[in-house]
């Protein structure tokens, strides 16, 4: 596999994304030497409440970021 194959995968409820988010992939990508990071929102977490915004909203969110 090369450079160029690998994908990394950032889940989480992502209500809001925020910077945390942003800099997570960066990093993820930049040390994994990754072609790209997928920003993906998760359902409803089992450890949490469910989110706030909607998930065509979250979806939005992961979408610009």
């Amino acid at each position: 596999m090369t450079g160029a194959d690998r994908i990394g995968v950032l889940g989480g409820t992502l209500d809001p994304v925020h910077a945390g988010h942003i800099e997570a992939a960066l990093v993820a990508r930049e040390a994994l030497h990754l072609a790209r990071v997928l920003v993906i929102p998760a359902h409803v977490p089992p450890h949490r409440t469910a989110p706030v915004s909607s998930p065509f909203h979250r979806f939005a969110m992961a979408a610009l970021a």
